[in-house]
């Protein structure tokens, strides 16, 4: 097992239970009237459990061959986009600033077709708008669409 692998399971095990410990301080109210400690505590739980997730594979994993070097240009695509998605958000709205990212971070990170990026970016936004919008009615930027 690689150092990283260790290092980054244990800090995302500990990071996970400081959020839960600090969201336990807020009041957690119940799962039909959640109160505002509810999902960062259940988030904190789910972080550890994913880095725990993380731990038993590295311990599994058996010595391959070395990893590549970081990729600097996808790295910069990928923030240069995330930017941009702050910038144009408000005029553009949720759903089609989510989409051209989701389309430019599949696309960075997937070879697959060239249908495959927008049609999972497409299914991304819509279940996340689906999710904020209409389950947890939460207001999202419309933009100038009006959706």
């Amino acid at each position: 097992m690689k150092i990283a692998d260790w290092g980054s399971s244990l800090f995302l095990m500990i990071f996970g239970a400081a959020v839960a410990w600090q969201a336990e301080k807020l009041s957690f109210g119940s799962f039909r009237a959640p109160g505002p400690g509810f999902f960062p505590y259940c988030l904190g739980l789910i972080l550890m459990g994913l880095s725990l997730v993380v731990l038993v594979q590295g311990v599994r994993k058996k010595a391959g061959l070395p990893e590549t070097g970081l990729r600097r240009d996808k790295v910069s695509i990928a923030l240069a986009a995330i930017f941009a998605y702050a910038l144009v958000l408000d005029f553009l709205g949720y759903l089609l600033s989510s989409f051209i990212l989701m389309s430019v971070l599949i696309r960075i990170t997937v070879k697959k077709a060239w249908w495959f990026a927008p049609v999972l970016a497409c299914l991304i936004s819509l279940a996340s708008y689906i999710l904020f919008k209409v389950w947890l009615k939460v207001l999202l930027p419309a933009g100038f669409w009006g959706f």
